[in-house]
């Protein structure tokens, strides 16, 4: 697997330790090279039968449009020179496109040739097997919904204490609502916080939570929220014991995208059996199931507005139960059984070819 993004998003652990489970030998290849890293990884490693590509932008960097170019024709080639080795290249696109692209045409048609080089394309719902067909022109029979899994067992279970732990002295009814991830624009936090501000709720708080990679966002971020009461900011990168003690302080959980295809911070929610706020797009709706209560259109002026002044008032409870039943569903034996089902047949595949 590659690239090798365990220690930034437990996603690719779970699925790699799933996929062991079912007697698949997973390497995740170390160091950078500056001449067909990839090639060379899998060279350094053989036999590999299946290479399976997650994320592209590693190496197809580059903030201009030439040198973004000349990296991604040294992509192709590197792949180029994999498949002509006899292994097979698997793709999960996590993302249609990159959420923050400065060349979306460019990306757009290297993308496309990407693709034609691929034995199968994972992608992790309805929408986006629709949109890899229409928008990336990928044949249909080249393309498998596999669900992103949920992270339970991966983080401590929030117990009561952390729950007492983490809200201090707030009221039992006191209602705490949480933004939990990497802090981006595409994620609409300043939407977010001056929707809070026309709010003006008594009796409940605002935490947002996550790393933030740019001061100057995060400056402006704060600047907004300068004389907001009850918001509270934990920017940086949050520890394992850490998001249970979040988690379980908080009663819901808020991510007013402005764009998304998968999002980790949903089945997040959904692992720990919060009620998710988000906009009903992307993957979203596929992946909170039954439990839509507090999902808003997107289109809608007011509609985040709206869906805070629900989860504000409302009995969460039964949105509750149902997050939880959605994450359950989400489990790592079904994610690995798929994926080893899509290894298999290209494998077979190239073994008759």
């Amino acid at each position: 697997m590659m690239p090798d993004y365990r220690h930034d998003n437990p996603y690719q652990l779970l699925l790699a330790t799933a996929l062991e489970r079912q007697g698949v030998d997973i390497v995740f290849p170390s160091g950078y090279r500056r001449m067909l890293p990839i090639f060379r990884a899998c060279r350094d490693h053989s036999p590999v039968d299946v290479l399976h590509l997650h994320w592209s932008e590693p190496f197809s960097k580059g903030k201009t449009w030439f040198r973004r170019a000349f990296y991604w024709t040294k992509l192709l080639m590197d792949l180029w020179f994999v498949r002509l080795s006899g292994i097979r290249v698997i793709w999960t696109l996590h993302n249609l496109m990159p959420h923050e692209c400065s060349y979306p045409q460019l990306e757009k048609y290297f993308r496309q040739r990407l693709l034609r080089g691929m034995s199968h394309v994972i992608v992790h719902g309805r929408q986006s097997y629709q949109d890899v067909i229409a928008v990336l022109s990928c044949p249909a029979d080249k393309v498998t919904v596999v669900h992103h899994g949920n992270y339970q067992g991966f983080y401590p279970l929030a117990t009561l204490e952390m729950r007492c732990e983490s809200r201090g002295s707030l009221p039992v009814d006191h209602r705490v609502f949480m933004f939990f991830g990497i802090m981006r624009p595409y994620k609409g936090i300043e939407r977010l916080l001056r929707a809070w501000h026309e709010l003006q709720p008594e009796n409940a708080s605002l935490w947002l939570a996550g790393p933030c990679s740019d001061p100057v966002y995060e400056a402006e971020l704060r600047s907004i929220a300068a004389n907001m009461p009850n918001v509270r900011f934990e920017c940086g990168f949050v520890p394992k014991d850490h998001v249970s003690r979040l988690f379980a302080g908080a009663d819901v959980v808020v991510l007013p995208f402005q764009r998304v295809q998968t999002s980790g911070s949903v089945i997040l929610a959904l692992s720990f059996g919060k009620p998710v706020i988000a906009p009903r797009i992307g993957e979203v709706p596929e992946t909170v199931g039954d439990a839509d209560a507090l999902l808003y259109d997107a289109q809608s002026n007011d509609g985040l507005s709206s869906a805070l002044r629900r989860a504000l008032t409302g009995d969460l409870r039964d949105v509750s139960v149902s997050s939880k039943a959605s994450g359950d569903r989400l489990n790592w034996g079904s994610v690995a059984a798929k994926t080893n089902a899509i290894y298999s047949a290209a494998v077979s595949t190239c073994s008759r070819s």
